[in-house]
């Protein structure tokens, strides 16, 4: 089942990782557009099995790791549901009617959607650097692009905005390609001290 949910996880990242970066690369030429609003709401889903798999494949049994984990784990979903809502349903808001609505709670929502998000993906990302298991590189990319991701979403497309996301979806193919590989190479799935420590309670 592990193996499965590391798969299924890696695949999510490539996934994720195209429903970002193809958009972005598509919008710098074109500007925003339905059909890659569309695809970047429902990308967004494929967060949390990717975050799962990336805990699972690259990181270790530490209070610090799981702490990281978990808050990330957290922040991608409700950071999900922010993307959806900013795609699917305020981009076609004029922008009257949009900067009301997020003067209001909605406003005060996001906003600390983003923050949880941000410190959850900085976490994660310097457990994944840690452990290295991933690559420390598209770690450390993940620890500094997706806070800055996450701070840039609400404001309107520039060209660095665009080139940004392309360099998200660099960061979680990248990942997602290491994580696959754990199930394929023969490396432990688990981080060999967490099987010392279960190999020695069963002993």
């Amino acid at each position: 089942m592990i193996n499965f949910l590391i798969r299924f996880g890696a695949v999510s990242g490539v996934v994720l990782g195209l429903s970002i970066g193809a958009p972005g690369a598509v919008e710098a030429f074109t500007g925003e557009i339905t059909a890659t609003s569309v695809v970047l709401g429902f990308g967004t889903a494929f967060g949390v099995p990717a975050v799962l798999a990336y805990a699972l494949a690259g990181t270790r049994d530490s209070t610090f790791d799981r702490v990281a984990f978990v808050w990330c784990a957290l922040g991608t979903a409700l950071f999900a549901g922010v993307a959806y809502t900013l795609n699917l349903a305020l981009v076609f808001l004029d922008l009257t009617a949009r900067q009301e609505l997020l003067a209001g709670t909605t406003g005060i929502a996001f906003k600390v959607t983003g923050f949880a998000f941000i410190g959850g993906a900085a976490l994660f990302g310097i457990a994944l650097y840690r452990d290295g298991r991933l690559g420390r590189l598209p770690a450390l990319g993940f620890t500094l692009l997706l806070p800055a991701f996450a701070f840039l979403a609400p404001q309107e497309d520039t060209l660095a905005i665009n080139a940004l996301h392309v360099l998200v979806c660099v960061v979680f193919c990248w990942l997602s390609f290491h994580t696959w590989r754990t199930t394929t190479t023969g490396e432990r799935a688990v981080h060999p001290t967490v099987l010392s420590r279960s190999e020695r309670r069963r002993g």
